[in-house]
């Protein structure tokens, strides 16, 4: 599908949305998540989204330690809304069930699917408190095995009718903690930086854009990036900024 301009710009949103809490974690310790809802029920997003976080508080309360990030869709048949997201785990061992870890080992299924009784019985206890909560019952649920892997998930699932559906277009489901801390600040320096020292349109070109992505990655990834150019250089270590234009007048 060609996109035109306003569609580039917001898919480019729309995976800086989801690399921001991809960028510096081990694929490990991310889920691929699929809710539905039935036939019959309120599909508005503002009740899928109160759901979601009643599901979310009850993982939390068994003492699991997750964000979120996930973009709804519509089934092609019926029109259903549902939602594709990933969970990232701290630690990257999810268990739903009670009782005592079941036996890990894997095979691949008839379904395609990757299946064990530990997933198994991972899927039916959020199958079943998604029924409780949200009354559908379908859910899927597997941990991502590698970056190819969950690049695939992204682009075939989460981000895959993100431009096609107007009523349900940006509408992201992100947790609060799904972005780094200091991620929003350091876009907006960066942001006056470039455009103070580089641009001549008043606002943040295509390439500033990326810059600004390439330089964001190598944060998260090593806590501590510079980013050097003819006017100036922008600087983070952890959470410290410094950002400098040069005064080519004083030359």
């Amino acid at each position: 599908m060609q996109l035109d301009k306003v569609q580039k710009r917001k898919y480019a949103m729309a995976m800086r949305r989801i690399d921001y809490g991809v960028w510096g974690w081990s694929s490990s310790v991310f889920q691929e998540v699929t809710l539905t809802t039935r036939l019959g029920q309120d599909q508005s997003t503002d009740k899928f989204k109160k759901d979601l976080r009643l599901l979310v508080q009850w993982m939390r309360r068994r003492g699991i330690k997750i964000e979120y990030c996930g973009c709804y869709e519509l089934s092609p048949l019926k029109g259903l809304l549902h939602w594709h997201g990933l969970f990232r785990i701290k630690g990257g061992f999810l268990k739903l069930y009670d009782g005592e870890v079941r036996d890990l080992k894997e095979w691949k299924g008839d379904d395609k699917q990757w299946h064990s009784k530990h997933l198994n019985a991972n899927r039916r206890a959020l199958g079943d408190r998604w029924f409780e909560i949200h009354g559908a019952f379908r859910v899927s649920i597997d941990k991502v095995r590698n970056e190819e892997e969950m690049k695939s998930y992204i682009l075939k699932h989460i981000v895959k009718d993100y431009l096609n559906e107007d009523l349900i277009r940006n509408k992201f489901l992100v947790s609060k903690g799904w972005c780094r801390k200091g991620t929003n600040e350091i876009n907006d320096e960066f942001k006056r930086w470039w455009v103070n020292g580089y641009e001549k349109i008043g606002w943040m070109s295509s390439k500033g854009y990326k810059m600004m992505n390439d330089m964001l990655r190598r944060w998260c990834e090593m806590n501590e990036v510079q980013v050097n150019a003819s006017f100036g250089y922008f600087k983070v270590q952890g959470l410290n900024i410094d950002a400098q234009l040069y005064d080519f007048k004083d030359k």
